[in-house]
């Protein structure tokens, strides 16, 4: 659901095309589930720096973005170069040799980080881990403001927020099946059985027809050389 997020690369994707309130849009996004790394409100201080940052992009090398688009990969580059900064002036300041690339990369293995207001994460392989959640569609205001899962990138799981429930928008407020009727393969015994009875059905329609149209054409024959026959 990420590219609802970016209009300048995926469009607007029928946003404004139906009534004056989008009633039609907003009652189909409801069956959607917008899955997001942005998690939570942009802290002020943030929000200003991605707007200098796509200011200069603009003025200095002629960006093109979208009202509301944020300059996301490159407020994420600068916190990675951040990030580096505060490990080698850890380094330094324990009197470590720089220079040497495995000490330096154990000093990033398993660790949590505060760059710019916000947690950055890494595993036993100096991956950076990325926190996801799972936003359910606020038909009221028009958003994708309320979070009903979230997955840990460390502990590798999902879990409910705050016991939120997601509107599922059915009567009985349930999730879809997790597979289809006739399976992902469609191998499911009762499909090939429906398939069968179809598949006979339609030849013995087939054959019907076949037949019916057989008897038009003696019959007609036999009506046309009556017809011709010398009396």
């Amino acid at each position: 659901m990420e590219p609802y997020y970016n209009e300048r690369r995926y469009g607007k994707l029928a946003w404004n095309i139906n009534q004056a309130d989008d009633l039609d849009v907003k009652e189909g996004f409801r069956s959607l589930l917008f899955v997001t790394s942005t998690c939570h409100g942009r802290h002020t201080g943030n929000k200003a720096l991605m707007n200098k940052f796509k200011n200069e992009s603009i003025v200095n090398y002629g960006g093109v973005y979208w009202e509301r688009e944020e300059p996301i990969n490159a407020f994420f580059m600068y916190k990675l170069v951040k990030l580096v900064g505060q490990i080698l002036d850890g380094a330094l300041q324990a009197g470590m040799n720089v220079h040497d690339g495995y000490s330096v990369a154990d000093l990033f293995r398993e660790r949590t980080f505060t760059v710019e207001r916000s947690p950055m994460r890494t595993d036993k392989y100096n991956r950076v881990l990325f926190d996801y959640c799972v936003k359910d569609f606020n038909f009221e205001h028009g958003t994708w403001n309320t979070n009903v899962l979230s997955y840990d990138a460390k502990e590798q799981r999902i879990f409910s927020v705050n016991g939120t429930i997601i509107d599922w928008n059915n009567a009985e407020n349930r999730p879809p099946v997790n597979e289809p009727y006739c399976g992902f393969a469609e191998t499911r015994p009762v499909c090939e059985y429906n398939r069968l009875k179809f598949s006979l059905a339609s030849s013995a329609w087939h054959w019907t027809l076949g037949v019916l149209v057989l008897l038009i054409i003696v019959a007609a024959a036999v009506l046309r050389y009556r017809h011709l026959a010398p009396r």
